[in-house]
């Protein structure tokens, strides 16, 4: 049976086909309806306020909001960012 990958209500396609490489199984991603996501996030304990926010990031995403490049992370953080590739590497390897 394949690992559940339950990320939001959106992940980028080509990061969650990184992990399946990375860790050496098969994993499902998930994707809830707002509605569901909002459930499961109150149900850990964050307000509801907080969920929607959460929300509507998660829609922000999968609208490609954040799909820009640029040099401005690193600039803000004064060193260069840590490439998604090797985030993953080091979390799920």
């Amino acid at each position: 049976m394949p690992q559940r990958l339950w990320c939001g209500l959106s992940a980028s396609p080509k990061w969650l086909a990184l992990l399946p490489w990375l860790t050496g199984k098969h994993i499902q991603h998930v994707s809830p309806t707002v509605e569901d996501f909002i459930g499961a996030v109150m149900a850990a304990g964050v307000p509801e306020a907080h969920a929607g926010f959460f929300a509507a990031f998660a829609k922000a995403i999968e609208a490609g909001e954040f799909e820009a490049t640029g040099s401005d992370l690193g600039k803000l953080i004064g060193r260069k960012p840590t490439a998604v590739r090797a985030f993953l590497q080091t979390v799920y390897a």
